[in-house]
């Protein structure tokens, strides 16, 4: 890997939602958690264009954030960026999002281009949306790290959390595949489905209200999972790590993202023991966003 110095550098966080799965799809809302990390990125001008990265031999998200770059300020210098990222990578914690907030952060760096956290994610947003892949409150958990409610794929607010706290997501190798567009027919098919969905509303507004009482929104957390279960997105596997998490301790423990198997999310204010059914377990603080 190349030690040259860079003369500039990009850090932000990953991200995963804590409330709103599968209702967000439907303009309810969501809250999505900035996940520590960081993932930096390094950026200086070079006799040729590379990006390199210590973890992946590719980095499309950084590809996309210099060709937008470009396209954007009509840039054509080359450059070298260098891609550290302490955020694990395909396991849904963002760490793409972060790449790019990262790569285009310290791009506007390099050529003094500034830009506001607001214009970043609002940029950035537009970008996501032009390529059909579009999720505001990820970009603002990444970009301004805390809680993030969203609203109708708006980013509606951002807070901190008062107490710092650990969120230990679990997996196993299970992976979840065509959860969503199932779902999305028996929404379409079931009435039952729409006062779900609502009820889901209701829990993560009251969830950001509470963002601060965390037995109460480990609470939350349960009654959440509940509904992921009447949806059909849980099963044993889920369960069985649900059930070790509570043992274990956690205040609140819910499938995080999709569901069908391969994750959970645990609020842990103490370190949890071993999971029986777990392949992987990571932890992570409250955190800062862009730097």
């Amino acid at each position: 890997m190349d030690k040259k110095p860079y003369a500039v550098w990009a850090s932000c966080c990953g991200n995963a939602f804590l409330f709103g799965e599968y209702a967000v799809l439907l303009g309810k809302n969501a809250i999505v958690l900035g996940l520590s990390g960081p993932l930096t990125a390094h950026a200086s001008f070079s006799k040729k264009d590379e990006i390199l990265s210590k973890e992946f031999k590719k980095s499309p998200p950084a590809e996309f954030a210099l060709k937008s770059f470009r396209e954007l300020y009509g840039y054509e210098n080359n450059v070298s960026i260098l891609i550290d990222s302490k955020i694990p990578a395909g396991k849904g914690f963002g760490s793409s999002d972060a790449c790019m907030v990262s790569t285009f952060a310290a791009l506007s760096k390099l050529y003094s281009a500034k830009l506001s956290n607001k214009k970043l994610l609002k940029i950035l947003f537009a970008l996501k949306r032009r390529e059909k892949l579009c999720s505001a409150g990820a970009l603002a958990a990444t970009i301004y790290g805390g809680l993030v409610r969203v609203n109708k794929n708006k980013c509606a607010a951002v807070e901190k959390l008062n107490k710092p706290t650990d969120f230990l997501f679990t997996y196993t190798r299970k992976k979840s595949k065509g959860m969503i567009e199932p779902f999305m027919q028996r929404y379409e098919k079931n009435k039952s489905y729409k006062k779900i969905v609502s009820t889901m509303d209701s829990i993560t507004k009251s969830a950001w209200r509470n963002k601060n009482n965390y037995r109460a929104l480990g609470e939350l957390m349960g009654e959440y999972q509940c509904l992921l279960e009447n949806i059909g997105v849980s099963n044993e596997h889920i369960s069985n790590l649900i059930y070790e998490s509570q043992k274990e301790g956690a205040i609140g423990t819910k499938i995080s993202g999709a569901g069908g198997g391969d994750c959970i999310v645990s609020l842990a204010p103490k370190k949890l023991g071993k999971f029986e059914h777990a392949n992987e377990t990571y932890r992570f603080s409250y955190t800062r966003g862009l730097k």
